[in-house]
């Protein structure tokens, strides 16, 4: 019996566990774009902000902002890298 519930969940419960995610291409970085995002440091577990109760209160006091960092879309044509990567069209910096 075991082996007829676990060959099932296998089987079919695999289908659940699937998911398509679609990334236009209006939102694929070009070469030149400019990526910014904020940091974060010294905060507990990454689920302690996540309180429980009526509402799904969400508390951030012990997140600690250290700045905005950016990452840079460039060429890779003409770096190091390019040998490695020659499929690649950009490099992240």
């Amino acid at each position: 019996m075991k082996f007829v519930l676990t060959s099932w969940f296998v089987l079919f419960g695999s289908l659940w566990l699937t998911a398509q995610v679609i990334i236009p291409e209006s939102s694929l970085p070009e070469i030149g774009d400019i990526f910014m995002y904020d940091n974060f440091v010294n905060f507990d577990d990454s689920l302690s902000y996540k309180l429980t109760g009526e509402g799904l209160f969400w508390s951030y006091d012990n997140f600690n902002y250290t700045g905005t960092s950016e990452d840079t879309y460039l060429d890779i044509e003409g770096t190091p890298l390019a040998d490695s990567f020659p499929d690649a069209n950009m490099i992240v910096e």
